[in-house]
């Protein structure tokens, strides 16, 4: 199964202190690359971007709507996992994470 090392950002880009949290990225389970920064449903002002809903656990974070890493996966966070739309678990990545953008 897939942990999906979420990370928590404030409104300014650093790493969020419990309560502050804004924006979430994770690793994606297929390529190993970061893929974010994602804005958290009542967190910051919607502004016709996309949000998701979080339970509002940091340990094990789930997201709503699905979530779709450009050109890689397309899944969910329940738990703290990566499931597929299936709701399946996927597995670990091979790869070494490697922020989205980055040369090969």
């Amino acid at each position: 199964m897939a942990d999906a090392k979420v990370r928590f950002e404030n409104n300014a880009g650093e790493e969020a202190l419990p309560g502050q949290e804004a924006f979430f990225d994770f690793r994606c389970p297929t390529s190993g690359r970061v893929c974010g920064t994602l804005a958290i449903k009542g967190r910051v002002p919607d502004n016709g971007r996309h949000t998701w809903a979080w339970n509002g656990d940091r340990r094990s974070p789930t997201f709503s709507p699905s979530i779709d890493c450009k050109g890689c996966w397309h899944g969910y966070i329940e738990n703290g996992r990566t499931v597929d739309c299936e709701r399946h678990d996927e597995p670990e990545p091979e790869k070494s994470p490697r922020p989205v953008g980055a040369g090969a």
